[in-house]
């Protein structure tokens, strides 16, 4: 995993915190982790101080806190449901988020839930641009 705007992996923050599989450090706190990312599955394989916000692992090994992004996509489609509208359209995330995958799951829900059903065709691959 990559991060910040120069590039840094986590295990080159690992050793700037102080340690790196065993060693000495406070720990790292670190969001949106992409669904297989060998890096952060090895870092908590050694056991160093680790959480991840926002998005989990596909593995869902470690801590993390996230939001119910399922929840979110229910209550957003509903919401449009409930204004009348029948064709709803999703722009999802990227394909390597878990949030992506579980907003996703919570609108083909609410659609299924209303008896409009999904349509394919209204779904397409944003990857968090305009």
């Amino acid at each position: 995993m990559r991060c910040g705007r120069r590039g840094t992996t986590i295990r080159g923050l690992a050793r700037r915190a102080g340690g790196w599989r065993g060693g000495p450090g406070a720990g790292i706190v670190f969001g949106s982790v992409l669904l297989d990312d060998s890096e952060t599955e090895a870092l908590i394989t050694s056991g160093y101080p680790c959480i991840q916000y926002n998005r989990g692992l596909r593995s869902g090994r470690g801590s993390y806190i996230v939001a119910d992004n399922v929840r979110a996509g229910m209550d957003a489609t509903a919401h449009l449901i409930g204004l009348g509208h029948q064709q709803i359209g999703f722009i999802a995330g990227a394909p390597a988020a878990s949030t992506a995958h579980q907003r996703l799951a919570g609108y083909q829900a609410a659609l299924q839930a209303s008896g409009i059903g999904v349509d394919e065709k209204l779904i397409r691959d944003g990857r968090y641009q305009s």
